[in-house]
């Protein structure tokens, strides 16, 4: 009989409760189609920090490293808002392991059952076929692992370093041209036209800010959004 080894990481919030379904789920497809499963809990997120200090222990990782698969809940929720940007949860879990393992692709389904069409936006009078779909987020590229990072103050003004690599795991996987990047200001962006010139960015006269959730979370008390939009009018998107 095949067995499937796994990790099974149930995390917080509703990841335990999901992951118990889950596995019944496994459980009863194993008993149908002849295959075990033989899978080892590990905690990560905030009931790793609460347990051993920190949101990916190192246990937890060796567990992961000898699995063939990882099954992950959630992590993160309000019982660690309070803790800084870069060790909480969503961020001191979900990107060093996304790093370790080299799990550069998110592939997130999208299916509209044609009973549940009446409760979607996506009524059936603008999509009478409804959709099937599938999108592919990059999780390893981008301004996720982008170095130099940094802040720091210069003549009394905070100065924050992010970096956008310029290509990303998908790009190369699918030999496509590498992520665009939008500026707000393609004149002011640190008057550095080569960059903007890299981009082909020299006439766009609207931008869009691409900053790290972490750098938002610092800023937040000193820009209002509204719908998604800073006052100075550059949207910003969260990566």
């Amino acid at each position: 009989m095949k067995s499937l080894k796994f990790a099974v990481l149930p995390g917080d919030g509703i990841g335990p409760e999901v992951m118990d379904v889950a596995l019944d789920i496994l459980k009863a497809t194993g008993e149908r189609y002849n295959f075990s499963l033989e899978y080892e809990e590990a905690d990560i997120g905030g009931i790793a920090i609460d347990n051993h200090g920190t949101a990916f222990p190192e246990s937890t990782h060796r567990i992961c490293q000898a699995s063939d698969a990882i099954l992950f809940g959630s992590v993160g929720g309000p019982k660690w808002e309070s803790l800084p940007p870069k060790e909480q949860p969503e961020r001191a879990a979900l990107l060093p392991i996304r790093k370790a393992f080299s799990l550069y692709a998110n592939v997130r389904p999208g299916l509209l059952y044609s009973e549940l069409s009446e409760a979607s936006p996506l009524k059936t009078n603008r999509i009478p076929n409804g959709i099937d779909i599938v999108c592919i987020r990059e999780l390893t590229g981008g301004i996720y692992f982008g170095q130099p990072k940094s802040t720091y103050e210069e003549n009394g003004e905070t100065v924050a370093i992010d970096t956008i690599l310029g290509e990303d795991a998908l790009s190369k996987f699918n030999n496509a041209q590498p992520i665009e990047m939008y500026v707000e200001d393609a004149e002011g962006f640190g008057g550095d036209k080569e960059i903007i010139s890299q981009f082909g960015l020299e006439n766009r006269n609207e931008i869009t800010f691409v900053v790290s959730k972490e750098r938002f979370q610092e800023l937040d008390s000193q820009v209002t959004l509204e719908d998604g939009t800073d006052t100075t009018g550059g949207a910003i998107l969260l990566e």
